[in-house]
């Protein structure tokens, strides 16, 4: 499945949202709206704003990006 890495905190808002915190990665089950996804992380399930993640295509980007961040 497509993963995305977390460019920022997210609480979640109400019930069915997906909370993550920066740089987890998320797997995506779906995009059911342009603006929000459905994914997973950690073992939790639920929606969380796109605006949020970056799509990557490896588990080796998700990488370079973690090493890039800590500088």
């Amino acid at each position: 499945p497509p993963l995305a890495r977390a460019l920022d905190d997210f609480p979640g808002e109400v019930e069915g949202d997906l909370p993550f915190r920066k740089n987890d990665v998320v797997e995506i089950i779906g995009k059911p709206f342009p603006e929000w996804w459905e994914g997973q992380v950690n073992g939790r399930r639920g929606i969380f704003p796109a605006c949020l993640v970056k799509e990557v295509k490896s588990e080796n980007e998700i990488e370079e990006a973690a090493e890039a961040h800590r500088g």
